[in-house]
């Protein structure tokens, strides 16, 4: 699998995991979300592919949950 090398400006980023500056940035601290790539003096941009993978185990995490869930109320 080819990985995507493209960089996402920040309010593609937002967009798409639909989250605000601070939060971003709160997840970044905790390791729980991709570090930005300094791309100028003030500004930074995020690799495409490290943005997908971070969505995909949001999708992982929600999928394992309902199945744990479903799993729990066939008990």
């Amino acid at each position: 699998m080819k990985q995507n090398l493209s960089l996402q400006p920040f309010d593609t980023v937002s967009k798409r995991v639909d989250k605000g500056r601070t939060a971003i940035y709160t997840e970044i601290a905790a390791g729980n979300f991709p570090r930005p790539v300094k791309t100028g003096k003030r500004s930074v941009a995020w690799v495409e592919s490290e943005i997908d993978q971070y969505i995909e185990g949001l999708i992982a995490k929600r999928d394992a949950q309902f199945a744990s869930n479903r799993a729990e109320a066939a008990k």
